[in-house]
C-alpha cells in the first residue's frame, strides 16, 4: 500500500496545481456567466440568478476535481520521471495548456453542436502543445520559475473560491430539500 501511495505527489505539490486548474475553470465560467448575465436580468429573479451561480460554482468545484483527479491518475500510470518528480512545474503546464486550448477552442467554436474532422485534428495539435508545454517547462529555467510563482500566486483563489463553492453547495441542498 506504501508503495502505491508512493506513486503520486506529496500534498505539498498537488495545493498548487489545483489552484491552476481552479483560477482557470473558475474564471472560464465566471466570465461566461457575466457574459450571459445582462440578458437573464431581463426574465429571472435575483434569487434565480443568484441560484443559478451556485450551480455553475458547484459544477466548477467538479471540474476542477475531475481535472485533478486526471492529472493524479497520469501520475499514477506514467514513470515518476515524467510527471511526479516535477509534479508542480509540469502539471501547471499541462493544465495551463489543455484548458487553455479548450478555451480557445470553444471561444472560436461557440455552438459546439457536432463532433467533427476539426475538433479532432485540433484535440491533436492540443495533445502536442501541451506534451511540448509540459517537457519545455523543467527544460527552460525561465518557465519554470514562472510556473514554480505562477502557482504559488494562485492559491489565494483557493481561500476565496472553495469557501464560496461549499456554500453554494449548501445553498442547492437546502433548496433542493425544502
Amino acid at each position: 500500500m506504501k508503495s502505491l501511495l508512493n506513486r503520486f505527489p506529496r500534498v505539498q505539490e498537488i495545493i498548487p496545481v489545483f489552484a491552476v486548474i481552479v483560477f482557470m475553470v473558475y474564471a472560464w465560467s465566471i466570465i461566461s456567466f457575466l457574459w450571459v448575465l445582462p440578458s437573464w436580468l431581463n426574465f429571472m429573479t435575483p434569487a434565480e440568478i443568484a441560484s443559478g451561480f451556485c450551480y455553475v460554482l458547484t459544477l466548477c468545484l467538479v471540474e476542477s476535481l475531475s481535472f485533478l483527479l486526471l492529472l493524479l491518475a497520469l501520475c499514477f500510470i506514467l514513470p515518476s520521471i515524467i510527471l511526479k518528480n516535477e509534479f508542480i512545474v509540469r502539471g501547471s503546464a499541462l493544465t495551463v495548456s489543455v484548458l487553455g486550448s479548450l478555451m480557445l477552442y470553444f471561444r472560436s467554436h461557440p455552438f459546439f453542436a457536432q463532433l467533427n474532422n476539426s475538433l479532432y485534428s485540433f484535440l491533436l495539435a492540443a495533445l502536442f502543445v501541451a506534451i511540448l508545454a509540459a517537457f519545455l517547462s523543467t527544460a527552460i529555467r525561465g518557465l519554470r520559475r514562472f510556473m514554480n510563482w505562477i502557482s504559488d500566486r494562485l492559491i489565494v483563489f483557493l481561500y476565496v473560491l472553495l469557501p464560496l463553492t461549499l456554500l453554494s453547495i449548501v445553498v442547492i441542498v437546502i433548496r433542493n430539500v425544502v
